[in-house]
């Protein structure tokens, strides 16, 4: 896993005007794209707690890299 370059959020906007999706589509992707964001941050900090990272360097920079969108 890479992490995002696109904010997914603004992604999903982005796509809906040029398909013409529904209208409920859009809120529907914007909501997984911050769920999963939310899952995403909670899981890795309990990873980083599991494999004993140090807070600081090493957990920051696994969190940023993996969940932070660009």
């Amino acid at each position: 896993m890479q992490g995002f370059y696109v904010c997914g959020a603004s992604a999903s906007i982005a796509i809906a005007g040029s398909v013409r999706a529904k209208k409920e589509h859009p809120p529907v992707a914007i909501s997984l794209v911050v769920i999963y964001a939310i899952v995403m941050i909670l899981l890795l900090s309990f990873i980083c707690r599991l494999l004993q990272l140090p807070a600081g360097d090493s957990c920051g920079h696994l969190l940023l890299e993996k969940i932070h969108q660009k």
